[in-house]
């Protein structure tokens, strides 16, 4: 990437650009650390998070009562519908 030959102007540029780093490197540091950035909204993320979690599984348990009652009441065309899901599945993972 740097021509190490042409002396003390590559040199001159490496020590800018390492000096670059360090103040970019020190100033993210201090970011997180103060509590600016992204850090500071954590705790407001994992309640979102889980509030988001909880309302899927409210849905997610609906629906499963929902098919269960269904089940009991057509279990020939559950049957069928699990059987070309099972084949559906079978040809969409044996192609490689």
């Amino acid at each position: 990437m740097f021509n190490v030959l042409n002396g003390s102007d590559t040199k001159e540029k490496v020590e800018k650009r390492i000096q670059d780093l360090k103040a970019e490197l020190q100033s993210l540091t201090h970011s997180l650390t103060k509590g600016d950035g992204f850090m500071s909204n954590t705790g407001e993320i994992a309640e979102t998070i889980k509030d988001k979690g909880r309302q899927a599984l409210d849905v997610v348990g609906e629906q499963a009562h929902y098919i269960t009652k269904q089940t009991k009441n057509y279990p020939k065309t559950a049957l069928a519908v699990v059987g070309v899901l099972g084949v559906a599945a079978y040809f969409l993972l044996r192609r490689k």
